[in-house]
């Protein structure tokens, strides 16, 4: 590469040529006879000016090709400097005879002295009950092995430093390689940069670079606002229709909780159990409460013109963005801080928001809701709802009614069969009325005179000793807090 990037040396450092002349622009009032003149000056002035802007305009150039090379020559060295392996004893040893072969340590007939003589003393050794000759000469061959075992491993150390002096040799001569070059190139560098108007012309494009950079996190900074803005508004509306239509005023703080604890397992029971009553609502209610569309609880199905959310979210969870939120809110910015802190509230209820929404359960409750409607069956069940809320409340007046009459309130288990096994799934609510009555032996008695709702084991006209020991356990433990038994 040549020194001067094809600039002889005194373009490198030349001094700027002058711009002015012995006949210089007066101030206004000239006569038109005089324009010519003038407007040659100024030609002259001009056409300097390009002249030396083309020339470091060239020498800018050039000193980037020079700072390039010097990243690549960097490049090359380390590259070069990782390729030189360490010498390997691995696997080399006194009895690896075809390495010892290829690395020229010994002869092929040399190798095959050596395994005649392996040979005679395996031969030795396979005899069951040597005689004292026998055994005197096996010793002299391992001796013998021995020594010639001990001088090829001198041979292979002797290699092996061999090639450490070599590749020592080499490792050298690219890091010498690489400081004449980067001497070189540096030399070129501080030439080009020697050069005044070079100078003023490097720090007039940082400042134009550093501004543009400015400009770009100035937008940046206000799409992260803008994104953070819609989806958290997305966010914030997705879940107050949750709790308007489920009545539910702690379900998010619990989400919250058990997000922020890392508690996997209440947080799947939350999520489970939120999806059902989700499900629930969608299939079955009707009016204001009813949730007609997806886009009501999932935020991602909202369109909006402006900003799409998943990419929205992506810009949001984009590295780039973190990093340099977290370095401005290093440097004491408190908005960039409070920008992190709604990011991680976003993925938050995303995440949680993709838990309860499922791969298609919620999105296949509004398919199976518009199936029903167009069949009637929608209909049909709210009627069949109706007519249980209606036997419902008439049991709720009939209980209130029983209680009036001197009865009081059960809760009555109720079981089901699981693989042949009864468990208990929850309680129905009903009242009793007792009275004391004679015994056909002239005992006081209780005796069931009226049920109301449901009442399981116990039926009308079923008596008891005072104690109740005759009645279910339920209806007896409901029974204390009015009789004194």
């Amino acid at each position: 590469m040549d020194k001067n990037f094809g600039f002889s040396g005194d373009v490198i450092t030349k001094k700027t040529p002058e711009l002015t002349s012995e006949k210089t622009l007066e101030t206004p009032g000239v006569s038109l006879d005089e324009l010519n003149e003038i407007l040659e000056i100024g030609e002259s002035v001009l056409q300097n000016a390009l002249k030396m802007g083309g020339e470091i305009d060239e020498i800018i150039e050039n000193r980037q090709k020079a700072l390039d090379d010097f990243r690549k020559i960097e490049d090359e060295y380390k590259s070069s400097l990782n390729k030189i392996e360490e010498p390997s004893t691995e696997g080399f040893s006194s009895n690896d005879y075809e390495r010892l072969e290829q690395e020229g340590i010994l002869e092929k007939d040399q190798i095959e002295k050596m395994q005649k003589l392996n040979e005679m003393i395996s031969r030795f050794e396979s005899i069951k009950y040597p005689s004292a000759k026998v055994s005197s000469q096996l010793k002299t061959f391992l001796g013998l092995r021995g020594i010639l075992l001990s001088q090829i491993q001198k041979k292979i150390e002797e290699r092996q430093e061999v090639k450490s002096e070599q590749q020592n040799e080499i490792r050298q001569e690219i890091v010498n390689h690489y400081i004449q070059e980067a001497e070189r190139l540096t030399d070129i560098i501080s030439q080009f940069e020697s050069n005044p108007e070079v100078l003023d012309r490097l720090h007039s494009m940082a400042e134009k670079e550093y501004q543009e950079y400015q400009k770009e996190r100035v937008e940046m900074i206000e799409e992260v606002a803008r994104c953070i803005q819609s989806l958290g508004s997305r966010h914030s509306n997705s879940f107050e229709r949750i709790r308007l239509c489920l009545k539910d005023e702690s379900f998010y703080g619990n989400l919250k909780e058990a997000f922020e604890n890392n508690d996997q397992k209440k947080l799947k029971s939350l999520c489970d159990s939120l999806r059902n009553r989700l499900i629930k609502n969608i299939l079955e209610e009707i009016g204001e409460k009813q949730i007609k569309e997806p886009k009501e609880i999932i935020p991602w199905r909202v369109n909006t013109a402006s900003i799409r959310y998943g990419d929205a979210y992506d810009f949001l969870s984009s590295q780039e963005i973190r990093k340099t939120l977290e370095d401005l809110a290093k440097k004491g910015d408190e908005k960039s801080q409070n920008y992190l802190d709604q990011i991680d509230q976003i993925k938050m209820e995303n995440a949680i928001l993709r838990r309860i929404i499922g791969p298609n359960q919620i999105l296949s409750a509004f398919d199976k809701r518009k199936e029903n409607d167009a069949k009637g069956l929608t209909e049909e069940l709210l009627k069949r709802k109706k007519m249980a809320k209606e036997k419902e409340e008439n049991i709720s007046k009939e209980i209130e009614a029983l209680v009036a009459k001197g009865g009081f309130i059960v809760e009555s288990p109720v079981v089901e069969s699981v693989k042949g096994k009864l468990r208990q799934i929850g309680t129905a609510k009903g009242a009793v009325l007792l009275e004391k009555k004679k015994s056909k032996k002239n005992n006081d008695i209780w005796e069931v005179v009226e049920i109301v709702g449901k009442v399981n084991g116990l039926k009308v006209g079923r008596t008891s000793l005072l104690d109740m020991s005759d009645f279910p356990n339920y209806v007896r433990e409901a029974a204390k807090a009015k009789f004194e038994i």
